[in-house]
């Protein structure tokens, strides 16, 4: 019989990216996976008490993860915004427990699987709506597109103080030789953001496809990539290149290219068409060489700022939110402002050595699959396909994205992050019961 707590958690997995936001007052917003991830948790924790099997991970990424969400608490006692950092922290206590959740089920071979197929179908489904949305615009036009989704889209999914506050600071609209167009961006506050965790399942699509042999998987696949693309994300873009290539190199075999000699050909000439044909993708992704545009120009002197901060406070930081309220005390909790750079953002909040720790979290599942590599190497096993390879591409994409972007604030892109972090396949090797009832 499955818990309670699986079944609630598949669920959570698969409406994450449509998780909607209470608003008892025009001020307070509150996402409804604050409460759903806690109560999920109590039911886990009661369910592992029953049964006395509660697995701590060994693995260091765990404790990396620990000790920099330690010192992330601890920075609250030096920062000038003490209101934005209680709510980050709590945010931070809400949402960890998923890791847990994840990680103790790693050896439910079961389980695992659905998760990532209730992952990929809420990633597709959420690519479907942004679709919807976008065509909107060349039905009724932008200006009543613009008017549905701020009456009764954003309040809805965002609640209505974060809904008021993304009109103010919106990203929904990108011009491209001189034409103004919608992005997609489905029920996230930018597109940013939404391309972001799109591009983190994208990776899990292809491994899919090559278990099961589903050729829905790919279909999933092309509409995930063309949402991605109609973001106009220009970081999604380069994290989708650089993750493909990782993906690609680490995929070659002898044969690799006598096999797909015909595909890699195809591919070849549609990169070649889209360079030589004037079109908006490339028009925009052409525009992150141009210093002078404003977004790039913008994010520029963030870093610059960043820096500065953290050359004038290296060890400890402003203090969790300080960074933000360092450039403007008015805005409160709700300050937009943050420096473009997940790595940046930490390390002038609280210390380069936990900008360390977190760069080594990103790292870990990347590593992680190079040894596996090397051991299934030197045993002989081939495993095919290779969870740890898709993995660890979803983290490359991440890493390469969070070069541009704070992510980890996002209640939809975090759990991911959290989800795809606890997952392990090499569960054997890695301190589990050697009995486990699925």
């Amino acid at each position: 019989m499955i818990p309670l707590y699986q079944k609630l958690f598949l669920l959570l997995a698969l409406f994450l990216p449509f998780s909607f936001a209470l608003s008892p007052t025009k001020t307070i917003d509150l996402n409804i996976l604050k409460l759903f991830i806690p109560i999920i948790f109590l039911f886990w924790l009661a369910n592992s008490l029953l049964h006395r099997k509660i697995i701590i991970d060994n693995r260091p990424r765990f404790w990396f993860l620990i000790t920099f969400l330690f010192i992330v608490f601890l920075s609250f006692f030096w920062t000038s915004a003490p209101e934005s950092a209680l709510r980050k922290i709590l945010f931070f206590t809400t949402t960890i427990p998923l890791y847990f959740i994840v990680y103790t089920n790693n050896p439910n071979q079961n389980f695992q699987n659905k998760l990532l197929k209730y992952l990929v179908l809420g990633s597709f489904i959420s690519a479907c709506l942004a679709l919807a949305f976008s065509s909107l615009q060349f039905i009724i036009g932008l200006n009543p597109t613009l008017i549905f989704l701020r009456t009764y889209i954003s309040p809805f999914f965002l609640g209505h103080s974060m809904a008021t506050l993304v009109n103010q600071y919106s990203s929904w609209l990108v011009n491209i030789s001189g034409k103004t167009i919608l992005r997609t961006f489905s029920t996230f506050p930018d597109p940013h953001l939404f391309s972001l965790y799109l591009s983190m399942t994208l990776p899990l699509t292809i491994y899919l496809y090559k278990k099961h042999s589903q050729k829905k998987y790919l279909y999933f696949f092309t509409i995930i990539l063309l949402t991605i693309l109609l973001s106009f994300s220009r970081a999604a873009y380069l994290a989708i290149i650089i993750g493909g290539i990782f993906l690609l190199i680490t995929s070659i075999s002898k044969n690799f290219f006598k096999k797909r000699l015909l595909l890699l050909y195809s591919i070849f000439i549609l990169i070649l068409f889209l360079f030589i044909t004037p079109n908006p993708l490339i028009s925009r992704f052409q525009s992150s060489f141009n210093l002078q545009d404003g977004s790039n120009s913008g994010r520029i002197e963030m870093w610059k700022t960043a820096i500065k901060n953290i050359q004038e406070k290296p060890l400890f930081g402003l203090g969790l939110g300080g960074f933000a309220d360092n450039l403007n005390s008015s805005l409160g909790f709700r300050n937009p402002i943050y420096a473009h750079n997940l790595l940046l953002d930490f390390a002038a909040e609280t210390g380069i050595f936990n900008a360390i720790i977190l760069l080594a979290i990103l790292l870990s599942p990347i590593l992680f699959y190079f040894k596996e590599l090397s051991s299934n190497k030197q045993l002989s096993i081939k495993t095919s396909p290779n969870l740890s390879q898709f993995i660890a591409t979803s983290f490359i994409i991440f890493f390469v994205h969070s070069l541009f972007e704070t992510p980890f604030f996002s209640i939809r892109v975090f759990p991911l992050f959290l989800i795809l972090l606890a997952i392990n396949s090499s569960h054997a090797k890695m301190g589990y019961p050697t009995k486990w009832q699925e």
